[in-house]
Parts: C-alpha cells; sequence; structure tokens
C-alpha cells in the first residue's frame, strides 16, 4: 500500500519540479526580465546593460551572458550596488519584451549599453564585436568592461564624484585592434 501511495506523490513532486524556472537568477515579467541580485532601484541617470536573447540558446549566446556577468560583477560592483549601473537579462521570447527587437534593431543575441537621463534614453549601442571575441573570454570581458566604463564616465560627468574609474589600465584600441576589429568599434 505505501507503493502505490508513495509513486503517486513522487511523480507530483517531479512534474512540479519541473515546471520551476530552468535559471532561478532570472526573474520577472512585465517589460524586463531583471537579474534578481540587482542590489538597488536604478538611477534616475544611469547606464543599462542588457544582454537580448531567445529562450533556446546556444554555446555561445550562453557565453555572452556569463562573459557579460563577470564584467560587470568584477569591475563596476559599486557601480552595480549604487545603482549607476543596472544590467538586465531580457529573453525576446518573452512577448512583452517583443518590442526590444525594433527598439534596438535586433535580430541575434545581442548586448546593448543605453544611456539613461530621467526616464528617457538618451542613446544607445550594440557591443557588436562580442561575436568576435566570444572565443577569447579575457578579451571579451576586457572589451565589455571598456565600453561600459566609457558609458559611465559620461555619466560621472553629470554627476558629483572623485573623479576615478574602475578601468584606468584597461585600453579599448588595441583589444579591437588584435582583433581586426577597430572598423566595428566607430560605426
Amino acid at each position: 500500500m505505501i507503493r502505490h501511495v508513495a509513486l503517486p506523490f513522487m511523480l507530483a513532486l517531479l512534474l512540479i519540479g519541473s515546471m520551476a524556472p530552468a535559471s532561478p537568477e532570472i526573474v520577472g515579467s512585465g517589460e524586463h526580465s531583471v537579474q534578481e541580485d540587482s542590489p538597488t532601484v536604478p538611477r534616475a541617470d544611469r547606464v543599462v546593460v542588457y544582454y537580448f536573447h531567445q529562450t533556446a540558446r546556444c554555446e555561445n549566446c550562453l557565453k555572452f551572458e556569463a562573459y557579460a556577468d563577470e564584467a560587470l560583477r568584477q569591475f563596476f560592483a559599486a557601480e552595480l550596488a549604487s545603482g549607476d549601473l543596472d544590467w538586465r537579462v531580457v529573453n525576446l521570447d518573452d512577448t512583452t519584451n517583443a518590442h526590444f527587437v525594433d527598439d534596438y534593431a535586433l535580430f541575434e543575441s545581442s548586448i546593448i549599453i543605453s544611456n539613461v537621463r530621467g526616464e528617457e534614453e538618451i542613446n544607445w549601442r550594440n557591443l557588436d564585436a562580442i561575436w568576435h571575441l566570444v572565443n577569447d573570454k579575457d578579451r571579451f570581458i576586457e572589451y565589455v568592461a571598456v565600453e561600459v566604463e566609457e558609458d559611465l564616465g559620461t555619466l560621472r560627468e553629470h554627476q558629483p564624484h572623485d573623479g576615478s574609474s574602475a578601468l584606468p589600465h584597461l585600453k579599448l584600441a588595441p583589444v579591437l585592434e588584435d582583433a581586426g576589429l577597430r572598423e566595428i568599434s566607430q560605426q
């Protein structure tokens, strides 16, 4: 009798467990799927880094998210904590996120840096070189970090700060030139 009761109970637990989200660190519905551990409410003036993906992802697409996440946490922990930097992972297959395809002319997994002042996005750019750097983790991380630092530098010009940079030792030009990508960053 115990076997007859235990089997349906175990099957029910298995079914319920399989319905749980595959990636518990990504939550949310509505406009964005957001990293759950975002420590603060974003500031009105901020830099937003988006990683856009579809539900089905290849190995490179998984690397894009992991490497970008590592770059932001390694170099910009203080900015993430203060709300100056907002890191968002967005699934484009969620119908509430479909507008991003048109907003940013997306046709593949992409990292977008957006500069927001108040409630208005003043500019954005696609980090196209990620596709060329995905097989070199260190250069990928450096590329993302330098690009984000550039936008945070502009943000800092409008805020009181100590003038420091999170990346005084990194230089983007050699990273891109070594990969033959200098022209991409200037488009």
